[in-house]
C-alpha cells in the first residue's frame, strides 16, 4: 500500500481574542408561531434594530422571569438573510428549561407573553461552493433550511433577471422588426 500524500503545512495560528465580544440584546416581538410537528415550532420574530445575519448563524434567546431569574439558550436561525423577520425552529425537550416555554406557552401578538430578547447573530458556517454542489457544515436542520432557502431565493432572483433580459431582448427585436418592416414598406411604396 502506498503512503497517503503529506498534509500541507498549517499557517500561523490565529490568536484567540483575550475576552469574548459583548452580547447585544434586542427586544424581539413574536409575530407568528408555526407548528411544524407536535414537538417542533418555528417562532417568527420581529427584532428591533436587527443588524442582519448570514445563512447558518445562530442567536441566543434570553428569557427573564418576574423574579429576575434569567435563562438563555442558543438557537439556529432558520430564515434566510434577506427575510424581514427572524425565524427560529425549536424542538420541545420535555426536561428542558426553555424549549417547553418557547414551544408551548409563548404566544404571537395579542394575548399572553409576546416578547423575548435575542442576541445579535453569531457563529460561522463552512460552505464550499461548486458548479453543481454545495457542502455546508452546520448543526441540525434549522441552519441548513436557512441555507437552502437562501440558495432558492438566489436562484429565483437569477432566473427573474434572465427572464427580464430575455423580455427586453424580445422587445428590442420586435421593435427592430417593426422598424425594418416599416422601412421596407416605405421603400416599396416610393419605388411604385
Amino acid at each position: 500500500m502506498s503512503e497517503p500524500p503529506p498534509r500541507p503545512a498549517a499557517g500561523p495560528a490565529t490568536p484567540l481574542p483575550s475576552k469574548p465580544r459583548p452580547i447585544t440584546w434586542r427586544l424581539a416581538n413574536v409575530v407568528d408561531i408555526i407548528s411544524e410537528t407536535p414537538r417542533v415550532r418555528t417562532l417568527v420574530l420581529d427584532v428591533s434594530d436587527w443588524p442582519g445575519h448570514r445563512a447558518g448563524q445562530h442567536v441566543d434567546v434570553r428569557l427573564t422571569a418576574e423574579d429576575g431569574y434569567q435563562a438563555q439558550r442558543s438557537y439556529s436561525i432558520a430564515s434566510p438573510p434577506e427575510d424581514r423577520h427572524l425565524a427560529l425552529t425549536i424542538e420541545r425537550l420535555d426536561d428542558g428549561e426553555v424549549s417547553p416555554y418557547l414551544t408551548g406557552e409563548l404566544r404571537a401578538g395579542g394575548d399572553g407573553v409576546t416578547q423575548l430578547e435575542a442576541s445579535t447573530a453569531d457563529g460561522s458556517v463552512f460552505v464550499v461552493r461548486g458548479d453543481e454542489r454545495r457542502i455546508a457544515a452546520t448543526t441540525g436542520p434549522a441552519p441548513t433550511v436557512g441555507l437552502v432557502f437562501y440558495d432558492l431565493k438566489t436562484c429565483l432572483r437569477m432566473l427573474e433577471r434572465e427572464e427580464e433580459a430575455k423580455a427586453a431582448k424580445a422587445t428590442k427585436t420586435a421593435t427592430r422588426r417593426r422598424t425594418t418592416k416599416k422601412e421596407t414598406e416605405e421603400a416599396e411604396s416610393e419605388s411604385s
